[in-house]
C-alpha cells in the first residue's frame, strides 16, 4: 500500500488514506481471520508531501510542520498493529526532518518510488489510497 496524493484537501485525504489501511486490517482479521505478520503484511511508503504522516507532533523538539499531522495517533496505532511505515529519505531531506522528529517506528528508505517497485517485484500489491 502506498499513500499517494491527488488534489484533495489534506485533512480529508489523510483520513481517507489511513482509514483505507484500517479497513483492510478489519477485513483481513475480522472477516477473513488472517493474522498480521503471518498471513499478510502492509507497508505504507510515504513520499512527497505525504512525508508529513511521519512527523511526530509530540517529539521533544518537533518539526515545524508536525502540528499539521492530525493523524499522528492513527499512524502510531497502525505501527503498533504491525503496519510498516517507510519514509523516503529524499522527502525527509526536503522537509528538513531529523530522525528524532519522526513517529517511533517509521523507517527510512532511500527512495519511495523504487521501494514501491521493489515491493511489487517481491509480490506486494500496490494500492494507491487516493
Amino acid at each position: 500500500c502506498q499513500l499517494m496524493v491527488g488534489s484533495a484537501d489534506v485533512l480529508c485525504s489523510e483520513s481517507h488514506a489511513l482509514n483505507a489501511v484500517t479497513n483492510v486490517i478489519k477485513d483481513y482479521e475480522g472477516i477473513r481471520g488472517l493474522v498480521a505478520g503471518t498471513d499478510y503484511e502492509i507497508v505504507v511508503v510515504l513520499n512527497n508531501r505525504w512525508g508529513i504522516f511521519a512527523l511526530d507532533p509530540y517529539a521533544n523538539d518537533p518539526h515545524a510542520k508536525a502540528s499539521d499531522n492530525h493523524s499522528a495517533a492513527h499512524v502510531q496505532e497502525l505501527i503498533d498493529q504491525g503496519i510498516q511505515f517507510k519514509l523516503c529519505k529524499t522527502t525527509s531531506t526536503t522537509l528538513s526532518a531529523n530522525p528524532d522528529q519522526l513517529i517511533e517506528g517509521v523507517e527510512f528508505v532511500d527512495s519511495g518510488v523504487t521501494t514501491v517497485i521493489d515491493l511489487q517485484q517481491e509480490g506486494y500489491s500496490y494500492y494507491p489510497a487516493l
